[in-house]
């Protein structure tokens, strides 16, 4: 059975600049911070790279003391992923069990990405929010310098409207070998408590804001099922906020000064603007401010033609979309054009069969086996395109 190596994480600080860094297969990955100290947590490392290895049915060899109650963890987690996903288990080797637990401060931090749903469990969550965590070289790319600047102008303002204290993580996990390949929609909730990880001796809390209703149940990198699951002795990973739907989150914030400044939804806009307004997500989250009268009061999206033409646009949504906009629908406030538009939408989705995510998964596995290794890239780049990019924190 193949083995991902991993090395023991190691700690630098040159130029005001704290680095993590662990050698993966031979390529460094690395995460680092000019905002405050992080530390070599082999748990941050595994956590982030655990999905990848799933994916590639792979094991892990890391010379490196590992958490017993995160290693219990990932035995149950194990469990959820190969109901979910048909993953087999991935076994560890060389690993001890640490011996000696430091306790994290008594403090909250919640991943931060300007979406919806960060907002909602900033501005109305049942948490005292001490740190807001955000990751350059996740939904916007290292190399982006203009989205990364703008953002960062963003996230201090929040930071200090909202009197917390604000930390941005730069790393190179979605360019590195291991990952690149790999399903973020999948990945992401492993990359989110690595952060946490890395950060824990500033917080013992981490929320991860929940993507879907808890009456929705899909299988999500984040997830109620599973994100408790990456807590340790020393961090809890607390999913939070799917007690209500996303659209009637952004009701709920929407007439907030921050929200109306600083929402980011968009994934795909590659400019300094905060979002494409083109886009599935952005044209979604448009039509819930459309239907309160509030789009006006949000300059963050770009495009500004007929909202019913953007949605004439889209060729399909994937099932799991389907609810919120039959419940734009059922509202019963959007005007006859964009009323129109919507149920176009749906029509041309439910003409379109969907192949069942397991069916692909199992797949891709039998066909891998058997071409040769050069050809197996461009094959996990077809597959990772069948899987939704609704990422959004």
């Amino acid at each position: 059975m193949a083995t991902i190596e991993v090395t023991k994480p190691n700690y630098t600080f040159e130029e005001g600049v704290h680095r993590v860094i662990s050698h993966v297969q031979d390529k460094p990955l690395w995460f680092e911070t000019a905002d405050i100290s992080i530390r070599p947590s082999a748990e941050a490392f595994l956590s982030a790279i655990l999905v990848p290895a799933f994916e590639s049915s792979c094991d892990i060899t890391i010379d490196a003391p590992l958490s017993p109650v995160w290693m219990s963890n990932i035995e149950e987690m194990s469990k959820v992923f190969a109901k979910w996903w048909a993953y087999r288990g991935v076994e560890f080797h060389g690993v001890r069990k640490k011996t000696h637990i430091e306790a994290g401060n008594r403090k909250t931090a919640l991943c931060f990405s300007g979406g919806v749903d960060s907002f909602y469990n900033l501005l109305r969550g049942s948490h005292k929010i001490d740190y807001l965590v955000s990751a350059y070289g996740f939904d916007i790319p290292v190399g982006n310098a203009d989205r990364i600047a703008s953002f960062h102008r963003s996230l201090r303002d929040i930071s200090e409207a909202t009197n917390t204290t604000s930390i941005a993580v730069t790393t190179n996990l979605r360019e590195h070998p291991v990952s690149a390949y790999a399903s973020w929609p999948n990945s992401h909730g492993g990359a989110l408590a690595a952060l946490g990880h890395l950060l824990n001796h500033h917080f013992d809390r981490l929320i991860v804001s929940a993507s879907y209703a808890l009456d929705c149940d899909v299988p999500w990198g984040s997830h109620w099922k599973i994100d408790h699951l990456w807590s340790s002795e020393s961090l809890q990973v607390i999913h939070a906020g799917n007690e209500i739907w996303r659209s009637d989150k952004l009701r709920e914030i929407m007439n907030e000064p921050l929200v109306r400044k600083h929402l980011r939804v968009c994934f795909q806009n590659t400019g300094s603007s905060p979002n494409c307004g083109c886009c599935e997500k952005c044209i979604r989250t448009m039509l819930v401010l459309a239907q309160s009268r509030q789009l006006d009061y949000f300059p963050g999206f770009e495009n500004r033609e007929s909202l019913a033409e953007s949605v004439n646009k889209l060729s399909r949504i994937g099932q799991y979309l389907m609810k919120p906009y039959q419940k734009l629908l059922e509202r019963g406030v959007l005007d006859k054009p964009l009323a129109e538009a919507v149920e176009g939408l749906l029509k041309r989705s439910r003409r379109v069969r969907i192949v069942p995510k397991k069916f692909l998964k199992n797949q891709f596995h039998e066909i891998s086996k058997r071409i040769k290794r050069p050809f197996k890239k461009k094959l996990k780049i077809i597959y990772s395109q069948t899987s939704s990019n609704e990422y959004e924190k």
